[in-house]
Formats: C-alpha cells, sequence, structure tokens
C-alpha cells in the first residue's frame, strides 16, 4: 500500500511542477512578444534580456525539468505498484499512455530549450500543458484503471489484493 501512496504523492507533485512551469514560461513568452522586435530575436528569449530575468527564465526551466524528473520517477513507481496489484507493468491504459505522451512532449521541451526559435517552443510548452491537462482529465472520462469509480465500484476487490 505505501507503493501506491508514494506513486500518487509523487506523479502529483511532479505534474504540479510541470504545469506551474509550463503556465510561468508562456505567461513570460507573452509578456515578451508585445516589446520584441522580430529582427533581434533569433534564437531563445534569454539572448536579449537583462542578466535577471535571465535567471527568472532559467529557473522556470530547472522547475520544468524538477518536476519531469518527479513525474518520470511517478510512472516508474507505477509501474512497480502495477507489477504488484495487476501484474502486469504497462496495460497501455488511457492515463498511462497519456503520462507517457506528456513524459515525452516535456522530454523534447527540456532537450530543444536552448536551440530553436522561440515560437516553436511556445508551440510545444502548450502542446506539453494540454498533454499534462488530459493526463489528469482522461480517467475521469473514460474507463481505466485509474477511475476512482472504477476502483471502488463494481470491482471493490481490487485492494484486498495488497493483505
Amino acid at each position: 500500500m505505501w507503493l501506491l501512496i508514494l506513486h500518487v504523492f509523487v506523479n502529483i507533485l511532479g505534474l504540479v511542477f510541470l504545469m506551474a512551469g509550463s503556465f510561468q514560461i508562456l505567461i513570460n513568452f507573452n509578456k515578451n512578444t508585445s516589446t520584441r522586435r522580430p529582427e533581434k530575436t533569433k534564437n531563445s528569449p534569454i539572448e536579449n534580456k537583462s542578466e535577471k530575468s535571465k535567471v527568472v527564465l532559467e529557473r522556470k526551466i530547472k522547475f520544468i525539468e524538477l518536476g519531469w524528473y518527479l513525474y518520470t520517477f511517478g510512472v516508474i513507481l507505477g509501474a512497480f505498484q502495477a507489477k504488484i496489484t495487476v501484474r502486469y507493468y504497462w496495460t497501455w491504459d488511457l492515463k498511462e499512455t497519456f503520462s507517457l505522451l506528456t513524459i515525452l512532449g516535456y522530454f523534447l521541451y527540456i532537450i530543444i530549450e536552448m536551440k530553436w526559435n522561440w515560437r516553436i517552443k511556445q508551440f510545444l510548452i502548450l502542446i506539453c500543458l494540454i498533454l499534462a491537462i488530459l493526463t489528469l482529465l482522461a480517467p475521469v472520462v473514460a474507463y481505466s484503471y485509474h477511475n476512482l469509480f472504477t476502483l471502488f465500484g463494481s470491482n471493490s476487490d481490487f485492494f484486498f489484493i495488497y493483505e
């Protein structure tokens, strides 16, 4: 039971960091688009800023990196917890699939952070944020092992596996 609690806690904490960092970066991009001149913004919003705003943006990126590490660790813990409860590491459940897409999307964002155009990065962080929100909403909308109604509904023997 402790593995389930740890898995859920680390997943939620990782998603909170990912979503908060994404919101901060999107707000930062929106503030900077009104004062930019297109000829001076080639690669990154970090290039044309003061040292203080560079540090702030780098902290937001570190926020996303920390969230990515936590969320990935939470998904791995969930795989071990699933092996104990349903006897499979990965069942291609809707929530697990969206978790994989979210991890891959944020991984791509972390990789291209300093190298691509800021418009592409803004679009990618928006897609990643939508994936993170869908990861939270997927079990509520569709049938999933992670849906509370599925756990407490007709399959009430689920929790007795831990005994």
